[in-house]
C-alpha cells in the first residue's frame, strides 16, 4: 500500500428541497468499515491539523471551507502529493499515509478512521512533514 491509493473525488448532493439539502460523506462505499467519526469545527483563522500517519485507512469529508494537503507516503518518502480540496470533497488515505492540513477559518472536516481512537500516543504516529503552508 502506498500513497498511489489515495483518492480524491467530489461528493454530490443527495437530496435538495425546501426543508434541508443531504449530502452523504460515506454510504457504504469507503475501502474499509468506519469506527470512529469526528468533526473539526475550525476556530481561529487557520489551523493546521496533522503530521502523522496512522496504520489503517482513514477518510476526510470537508464539509466546509478550503483544505490545503501535504501527503507522504512513509515507506517511500519521494511520495509526496501536494494539493487542495473544496467543500463537498472527499480524501481516502490507505495505511502508512503521513498527512497534514491547513483548514481555512470555520472550516468543518469530518474524518472517519477503520480504527477506534483510543490515544494520540495509540493511534498517531508522528512524522515531520515540510510543508508549504507559510504559518507553520
Amino acid at each position: 500500500m502506498g500513497i498511489e491509493q489515495v483518492v480524491l473525488e467530489a461528493r454530490g448532493i443527495e437530496h435538495d428541497d425546501h426543508r434541508r439539502t443531504i449530502t452523504t460523506a460515506c454510504n457504504n462505499d469507503l475501502p474499509f468499515d468506519v469506527k470512529q467519526v469526528k468533526i473539526a469545527d475550525v476556530k481561529q483563522n487557520t489551523v493546521v491539523l496533522g503530521g502523522h500517519y496512522h496504520d489503517y485507512w482513514e477518510a476526510f469529508y470537508l464539509k466546509k471551507g478550503i483544505a490545503s494537503y501535504v501527503l507522504v507516503g512513509v515507506d517511500n518518502p519521494k511520495q509526496k502529493l501536494i494539493g487542495t480540496i473544496a467543500a463537498g470533497h472527499r480524501l481516502i488515505l490507505p495505511p502508512r499515509v503521513a498527512h497534514k492540513f491547513k483548514l481555512s477559518p470555520n472550516a468543518e472536516l469530518i474524518g472517519m478512521t477503520e480504527k477506534e481512537y483510543v490515544s494520540a500516543e495509540e493511534n498517531d504516529h508522528k512524522y515531520d512533514i515540510k510543508t508549504p503552508f507559510v504559518d507553520d
